[in-house]
């Protein structure tokens, strides 16, 4: 499969995708980044990062049996986690105890908190969960890839950069009660 790591559309050959001009050969992601191209799980190839935070980097990636664009978020606490140098998918924890012990209740959160999330999938504003993945010693979430943009971007159109504050409303009603949802079932959204 030749897909582009970027909109994950089909592509032949090297060089820039005809389709959203991104060039795989200049993508330079960060080392502590899972390579474009990984297979996970033997299900799904991911693509470029698309964000990270705190307690994890989401990739966009494809799922290989149903065809279809996902996104894959993977448990990897800044801090509190390196790659394996001999083996790029293994993670392991810092060399502390203390840590260890930190990078293995995250884990434990990060899970109970990906399958309450796979069982809200019909929920407004929540972003439905698929498959909760073991491997390369951490835990993984699968999920919808949802195209669309961000506020930025929506900012960056608008004349005079800004948004009228009737645009605004609307949508931070939404992102509201899908966080009131959330909470509501003693999960808390920290990054």
């Amino acid at each position: 499969i030749n897909l582009c790591y970027n909109c994950m559309a089909p592509k032949e050959g090297d060089g820039p995708c005809p389709r959203c001009g991104f060039d795989e050969r200049t993508y330079e992601p960060s080392p502590y980044h899972l390579r474009p191209g990984t297979i996970l799980a033997g299900k799904y190839l991911l693509g470029r990062v698309l964000s990270e935070g705190n307690s994890g980097i989401t990739y966009i990636s494809w799922e290989l049996n149903r065809s279809e664009k996902t996104a894959v978020r993977e448990f990897f606490p800044l801090g509190l986690a390196i790659r394996d140098l001999d083996n790029r998918l293994n993670i392991t924890s810092v060399n502390n105890k203390d840590d260890a012990e930190k990078f293995e209740e995250g884990k434990i959160r990060f899970a109970k908190i990906a399958y309450m999330l796979q069982n809200m999938n019909l929920a407004v504003g929540i972003l439905p969960v698929w498959e909760v993945l073991y491997s390369n010693h951490t835990i993984y979430r699968v999920s919808d890839f949802i195209e669309g943009w961000t506020f930025s971007d929506l900012c960056r159109q608008m004349p005079q950069k800004r948004v009228e504050p009737v645009m605004v409303f609307g949508a931070v009603k939404t992102v509201l009660d899908a966080l009131g949802n959330v909470h509501r079932r003693g999960i808390l959204h920290l990054n």
